[in-house]
């Protein structure tokens, strides 16, 4: 990909990121900075960096000043995590081309996984945090607007841990076929996990149908259900009041992996206000320890705005937001695999009293019931029933010999013609005969 620009102007790119695995990307444009001024849609005050690093769901909105020589640049893309030099080496490059020259930059044979950033300050870098000065992480910028009164007592304060769990469960690990500590270690499939339950969808989407839904299977980190040998998997849902201020402390263990999960909420954006990172892995009990000694530092003056936000590994990400809009919203890792296997939950905002009418004709779904193994025995009974009693008549003509004559020639068979009481036998042979398979047949089944 090429993009074109004209020395002496200023030039805004967006990067969206769609990435459903565990890969976030450092962006950055050779001999160029970059000055980021939208996060998710929202304006922030800018700030001149020389790398940005994207996470599953975000977009990035920066402004390159082409003020540079004249000449071909690259734009680089290097993946992390599970697509750094450890495992997949992934990279990628564009060209950024000033107006007025062709061509490639010149070491285009020379580029490899570990050219493929750029030093210097980086903003939202990835398990780090605060920002010490020599990189800046989302916490860290400010917003254009101010969103509400954010700084009041929260109505709700919810605290969300999470982490991959080594856990029997009926996803993966059967605990009486093949539990988890029974099998290979490079078999074995930790769950993502928030505060110990699994994500499961309700029978029934709630919004459009809450007539079908079955509430007693709901649950959350004070009311779990549906738990079997200690592992939990239900529709984890909480419910706040429409226009509360809720509170949200993620903090991710970091025990079993160096990883980093995004966290999308649907329906709403919040207020980043405030990030940290106590080492290579924490607890629960040790941020909340430090929050009730009020070293959990939180920023009120116009934090960013945003839909999405990474959490450290062994750390904590702090966001509050006004529940607004009414409705069942989604808030989940924007990992494919991370969320479809339980590492989300959903805010019930408001009553149903404040959901719009379905539309009429509006689709109706559901669980997929499937229809029940038909049963043969009995299939086969009501069979012979409806043929009298069990008995069968079978009516059949035996074909004409095909042997040859004897003689020089062929010459055509001749049917022999059959007396009616051979003709009887033959078919009280082959009577008795089905019923004999048929008996055979019932005693099997």
């Amino acid at each position: 990909m090429v993009i074109f620009i004209l020395q002496g102007y200023r030039h805004r790119l967006r990067a969206v990121s769609n990435s459903i695995q565990n890969c976030p990307i450092i962006i950055s444009v050779d001999n160029h900075t970059l000055i980021p001024i939208t996060t998710d849609g929202m304006p922030i005050q800018p700030v001149e960096v020389d790398s940005l690093t994207i996470y599953g769901g975000e977009r990035w909105d920066f402004v390159v000043n082409a003020s540079e020589e004249i000449g071909t640049y690259w734009i680089k893309f290097q993946g992390l995590l599970d697509c750094d030099d450890r495992f997949k080496s992934a990279y990628q490059v564009a060209v950024m081309r000033y107006e007025g020259v062709t061509g490639y930059p010149s070491d285009l044979d020379e580029m490899t996984y570990d050219s493929s950033s750029r030093e210097g300050m980086n903003l939202n870098t990835l398990n780090q945090a605060p920002g010490d000065g020599t990189f800046l992480t989302a916490a860290d910028i400010r917003s254009i607007h101010q969103d509400g009164d954010i700084s009041r007592t929260p109505d709700y304060k919810f605290w969300m841990d999470f982490d991959f769990k080594d856990k029997d469960n009926e996803l993966f690990h059967n605990k009486e076929l093949y539990p988890f500590y029974s099998i290979k270690k490079n078999r074995q499939v930790y769950i993502p996990q928030i505060n110990e339950i699994s994500m499961r969808l309700p029978n029934a989407p709630p919004l459009s149908q809450p007539e079908d839904v079955d509430y007693s299977t709901f649950c959350n980190g004070t009311d779990k259900k549906n738990c079997t040998n200690g592992f939990c998997y239900c529709p984890h849902v909480l419910n706040v009041e429409k226009d509360s201020l809720v509170e949200l402390i993620l903090v991710d263990e970091g025990y079993v992996y160096w990883a980093n999960h995004p966290f999308h909420i649907h329906g709403h954006t919040f207020s980043v206000i405030g990030m940290g990172r106590l080492g290579e892995n924490t607890t629960l009990e040790k941020i909340q320890e430090l929050d009730e000694a009020g070293l959990l530092e939180r920023n009120f003056d116009h934090p960013p705005i945003k839909d999405t936000v990474t959490v450290p590994d062994g750390g904590y990400t702090i966001i509050r937001f006004i529940a607004k809009n009414p409705g069942y919203w989604l808030f989940h890792c924007h990992l494919t695999f991370h969320v479809e296997v339980g590492m989300g939950l959903v805010f019930h905002v408001g009553d149903q009293s404040m959901i719009p009418k379905v539309p009429k004709d509006f689709p109706r779904c559901g669980h997929w019931t499937p229809e029940p193994e038909p049963d043969f025995r009995e299939n086969l009974l009501q069979f012979l029933k409806d043929q009298d009693e069990g008995k069968i008549s079978v009516n059949f003509d035996l074909l004409p010999s095909n042997a040859k004559q004897p003689g020089p020639s062929y010459s055509t068979p001749t049917r022999r013609p059959h007396s009616n009481k051979q003709s009887s036998q033959g078919r009280n042979v082959a009577s008795l005969t089905l019923i004999a398979i048929v008996a055979v047949l019932l005693t099997l089944v």
